[in-house]
C-alpha cells in the first residue's frame, strides 16, 4: 500500500486561504456558475424549461431534491465521522505512549532512564519533525521511525532476572503492540476520505440539480437570479464543509499534534 505521506493536497490552494475567504470563493464560483447555466437554459434551451408542465416539474423536483439531498447528507456525515475517528486516534496514540512512559517505572533506574530518554527522543521528533511532513503530504522522515525503532529495539534486549521483571516486559510488549496500531491508523488517516471520484460523482450530481433548478421559469428574471444564488451558495457551504474535513491534517480544520505537547510538557518532565 502507498504510504499515507505521499499524498497530495486535493485543493492546496483553498485549504491555505483563511477560512472566511475559502468559503467566500466557493460560495463565489458556486453563484457564477449556476447564473450562467440559468442564463443559457433561458437564452438557448427555452423548450426545455417547465412552461406547460408545471405539475410534472413539481414531482420531478421533489424527487431529485431528496436524493441530491440524501446524497450530500451521507457524504458530510461520513467525512465528519472519519474526521473525528483520526481526533480520537491521535488522543489515544498520545495516551498510549504515556502508558508506556508510566510502564517504565518499574524497570531497574539505569534501563528505565535510558528507555524514557529515547522515547522522549521519539515524541520530540514526531512533534517537531513527523506532524510537519505529515500535515505537507511529505515522506515520513527516517529519522522519527528510526527513533521509535531504537527505543523498540532497547526495550526487546532487556532480560528480565525475575518474574516480576518479566510481567512487566510482556505488559511493555503489549503496549508497543497497540501503539503501532495506531500510529498506523493515524497515518493512514493522513490520506484524503474521498477520492477523486467521489467528488467527481458530487460535482456532477451538483449540476444537475442546479441545472433541474434553472428548468423553472420565473416571470422577473431578478428573482429567479436570486433565487439560485441562494440555492447554489447553500451547496457551496456544504462543498465547503467536505474540502475542509475531507483532509484531517490539513487546513483550518486540522488536527493538530497538541496532545503529544502535551505529553512532553506535563508528563515526560
Amino acid at each position: 500500500m502507498t504510504s499515507p505521506f505521499l499524498f497530495t493536497s486535493q485543493f492546496p490552494l483553498l485549504i491555505e486561504l483563511h477560512p472566511l475567504l475559502t468559503l467566500a470563493a466557493m460560495a463565489m464560483v458556486f453563484s457564477l456558475t449556476a447564473v450562467a447555466m440559468l442564463l443559457v437554459v433561458r437564452k438557448v434551451l427555452p423548450s426545455l424549461q417547465f412552461v406547460d408542465h408545471t405539475e410534472f416539474g413539481a414531482i420531478f423536483s421533489g424527487s431529485i431534491s431528496a436524493v441530491f439531498g440524501f446524497i450530500l447528507a451521507f457524504v458530510t456525515i461520513a467525512v465528519w465521522q472519519t474526521h473525528g475517528a483520526a481526533a480520537e486516534t491521535v488522543s489515544k496514540e498520545a495516551s498510549a505512549l504515556f502508558n508506556i512512559y508510566r510502564t517504565l517505572e518499574s524497570y531497574p533506574p539505569d534501563i528505565r532512564d535510558e528507555a524514557r530518554a529515547k522515547l522522549k527522543t521519539y515524541v520530540k521528533e514526531l512533534v517537531d519533525h513527523e506532524w510537519p511532513a505529515m500535515t505537507h503530504g511529505d515522506k515520513e522522515p527516517i529519522a522519527t521511525r528510526e527513533a521509535l525503532k531504537d527505543l523498540h529495539s532497547f526495550i526487546v534486549r532487556f532480560a528480565p532476572t525475575s518474574y516480576g521483571q518479566l510481567a512487566d516486559r510482556q505488559e511493555m510488549l503489549r503496549l508497543f503492540s497497540e501503539y503501532r496500531e495506531l500510529r498506523r491508523d493515524r497515518l493512514e488517516s493522513a490520506e484524503p476520505s474521498l477520492d477523486r471520484t467521489m467528488w467527481i460523482s458530487l460535482v456532477a450530481s451538483s449540476v444537475i440539480f442546479v441545472l433541474f433548478s434553472c428548468l423553472h421559469p420565473m416571470g422577473s428574471l431578478r428573482i429567479n437570479v436570486t433565487l439560485i444564488v441562494m440555492l447554489s451558495s447553500s451547496i457551496s457551504f456544504v462543498f465547503y464543509i467536505l474540502v475542509m474535513y475531507s483532509q484531517a491534517f490539513l487546513g483550518s480544520a486540522a488536527i493538530t499534534a497538541e496532545p503529544f505537547i502535551r505529553l512532553l510538557e506535563y508528563h515526560m518532565k
